[in-house]
């Protein structure tokens, strides 16, 4: 039996980490997890990862894997909503990478001096989709600048697994880390969307549809890839323990035998060893040129575990979120397009139909983009219609007290009419700017008041005295 496909049953395995850990829990593999011990606890940061695995390690278990990392780049904060206060995340502004490696080098140490055969297993995080997080906690509220925070968060986060991975291989090059974007990433569709993360903002990033849940914690079926992809792993890390092989070079002697190159080969070039010298049927020794072919390998995986089966199903027609237009370029130079059939100016580049592929993921995507545009386009006529009939009703009011048709003005119109007259012809005696010209000329308030009580009191004994008379 091969020593290193029993390596899990060898012992216990403990598997610790952050909340993806209960997703391996739940969605457990029956061939894999009857002797794993599970220990998890949301949102952890290493140094809390740490000191559970220092609690949960015993003597029994011969593999220890360790889910983390992602607690040290992510907050949650609050965001009001008429309806309440929401927990959305959001990236770090700190960099925790230089004391990640060194909490990781002290701990690695210990636990390899607790037993000597133990093997290690350390996994990087796959990227986190901040922008599904936060819009699907949002939902129809407004998003005012969650989009912008949630696009930011997830191109830091994008840097942050970068800097762990580069400075964990200058650093610790002795301790073997095993990156999860290798299974997010593994078919060859998603190879193509791994490019989009090379943009300048995370609001270009393409994640891989029906993977993830929440755009943090993996679904059924990324999980069983993370079991497959775990196995795997536990077999590369013990190879990398073991002592390398040293491969002798073959001996350039003059004295080699014919008899030790194959037939028709006269000799080996040491000079251009990607030539073989080949004899033809005329007795001439000419060069005959040989491919080799170099397996091309990941970006952001220090893994090369030459895989027999895929992790993950290539994805289905149907779950294709998007796919990439093409750019034709014509040169300026005519001898170049004549195999081109474009009508563009020359020198200008023309932008091909954008393609895309129907799916649940696109649909949700779409809904949510068109609500959200609805929404600010409501707030905008909203606003405008308040401000215009803001404007109305001043303008209305104006023109109804110019008419005389509101009794208070009116009548406060009167009272500082009055005030004025009284001022005005009967000044204060210490009064330097007084109008003499017009000095007892104006009829008082009071007067006119007289004078009116007067006319009303003759128009009423006239009329008592017509009704005497009739």
């Amino acid at each position: 039996m091969n020593p290193i496909c029993d390596l899990w049953k060898n012992g216990r395995v403990l598997i610790a980490g952050d909340s993806r850990v209960r997703r391996l829990q739940d969605v457990p593999d029956l061939l894999l997890s009857a002797n794993v011990d599970f220990a998890f606890t949301g949102g952890i940061v290493t140094t809390d990862l740490i000191t559970l695995v220092d609690e949960k390690l015993t003597p029994e278990h011969a593999v220890v894997i360790l889910l983390g990392f992602v607690g040290d780049e992510i907050q949650k904060y609050s965001f009001t909503t008429t309806d309440g206060t929401l927990t959305l995340m959001q990236s770090k502004e700190a960099d925790p990478v230089s004391s990640i490696l060194e909490l990781v080098s002290e701990a690695h140490l210990r636990w390899m001096a607790l037993r000597n055969d133990r093997t290690i297993v350390w996994t990087i995080p796959y990227y986190v989709d901040y922008w599904a997080y936060n819009t699907a906690k949002v939902g129809d509220f407004a998003m005012r600048n969650t989009e912008e925070i949630s696009w930011d968060s997830s191109r830091k986060f994008v840097h942050y697994i970068t800097r762990l991975r580069l400075q964990w291989a200058a650093a610790l090059p002795s301790i073997t880390f095993c990156s999860l974007n290798e299974v997010m990433f593994h078919s060859q569709f998603n190879r193509t969307l791994f490019e989009s993360f090379g943009g300048i903002s995370g609001e270009h990033y393409r994640f891989p549809s029906n993977l993830l849940t929440d755009g943090l914690h993996p679904n059924a079926r990324f999980t069983r890839a993370i079991w497959v992809f775990l196995h795997k792993a536990v077999s590369v890390v013990h190879l990398r323990k073991q002592p390398r092989l040293e491969v002798q070079a073959p001996s350039a002697s003059p004295s080699t035998s014919q008899q030790e190159f194959p037939a028709g080969i006269s000799s080996i070039s040491l000079d251009m060893p990607w030539k073989i010298q080949k004899t033809s049927k005329d007795g001439r020794t000419r060069p005959y040129p040989q491919t080799f072919r170099k397996r091309r390998t990941s970006v952001h995986s220090r893994i090369t575990d030459p895989r027999e089966e895929d992790l993950v199903e290539e994805v289905e027609e149907g779950e294709i979120l998007e796919r990439f237009g093409h750019l034709s370029w014509k040169s300026s130079n005519p001898n170049l397009n004549r195999a081109s059939s474009s009508s563009a100016p020359l020198g200008t580049i023309q932008k091909g139909p954008h393609l895309s592929h129907w799916s649940w993921a696109y649909h949700n995507a779409t809904v949510r983009k068109t609500r959200a545009q609805c929404f600010t386009q409501g707030v905008k006529e909203q606003a405008i219609a308040e401000a215009k009939v803001a404007s109305i009703i001043r303008e209305g009011g104006l023109q109804k007290i110019c008419e005389g048709m509101i009794n208070s003005v009116d009548a406060a119109t009167s009272q500082w009419a009055a005030n004025a007259i009284n001022k005005a012809n009967a000044p204060h005696p210490k009064s330097q700017m007084v109008q003499k010209d017009v000095q007892e000329l104006l009829p008082t308030y009071k007067a006119i008041e007289d004078d009116k009580e007067d006319e009303e009191f003759e128009v009423e004994e006239e009329d008592e005295e017509e009704e005497e008379d009739n």
